[in-house]
């Protein structure tokens, strides 16, 4: 027996990926089984290092393993779905009342946008309203928010309402698409990774310390481990690559 298998055999082994030489530690993660895929530009915050994602693409695990990301400001929705190609996500509000939440979200400081649809309206020059009484043609009801007088709505500020009082604005960038109840999507275009995808590879920083050094990688299958003797990383040229 070779003294190499000798060490292999007598010390404990560690299973680590290693691909053209590097030690790969952004294995995709994910919070549960019908979780979307956690990997970049998107990271877990406490189980992935900071270059395995992009500034402002944190996600997280809450307890009951869904996916969770902090909007601006403390605005926190579920990510149902991430859609690498199209640089899109589906969230939803887990408290199924977003527009409570509206006077705090603020996507300008934010890396996602409103991604808006064909069919879809912005919320032009309207207010979230308490109203005892009013016609329902003309409003938007929005049940979460209600007390035992009032009940609120959504509905244009030009509206003449004499039974009504303004609550909060409403900013025009955003659409009507949040309060369904399936979720609404939001977009990012920075890091661009839509071309690597595009080509099957998957998007990477190639320098940590640089955010404009995006670049294509190859698909890793991770079903192919090397076994490594976590003492002595000397030997990582001896492995057949």
């Amino acid at each position: 027996m070779s003294s190499f298998i000798f060490l292999l055999l007598l010390f404990p082994l560690v299973a680590v990926v290693v691909v053209q030489g590097v030690v790969e530690d952004c294995t995709p993660i994910r919070c549960s089984k019908h979780s979307p895929i956690i990997r970049f530009p998107f990271r877990h915050q406490t189980q992935q290092p900071q270059h395995c994602g992009y500034p402002g693409f944190d996600l997280n695990c809450d307890h009951k393993n869904d996916t969770i990301l902090v909007l601006p400001f403390s605005v926190n929705v579920v990510v149902k779905e991430i859609n690498y190609a199209s640089q899109t996500i589906l969230v939803y509000d887990p408290e199924n009342c977003l527009p409570q939440k509206l006077p705090h979200l603020n996507l300008s400081t934010s890396s996602f946008n409103f991604h808006i649809k064909h069919d879809d309206y912005l919320m032009s020059d309207a207010a979230i309203y308490t109203c005892s009484d009013a016609d329902k043609s003309l409003y938007r009801f929005v049940p979460c928010l209600i007390d035992p007088i009032n009940k609120y709505y959504i509905f244009n500020n030009i509206q003449e309402l004499t039974s009504c009082t303004k609550i909060h604005d409403i900013p025009r960038v955003i659409p009507w698409s949040i309060t369904d109840k399936n979720g609404f999507r939001l977009g990012w275009s920075e890091p661009t990774c839509g071309h690597c995808e595009a080509q099957g590879k998957r998007c990477s920083l190639y320098n940590s310390t640089r955010l404009d050094s995006i670049h294509c990688i190859d698909i890793i299958h991770h079903g192919t481990f090397y076994l490594i003797p976590f003492f002595n990383w000397s030997l990582l040229h001896l492995l057949p690559l």
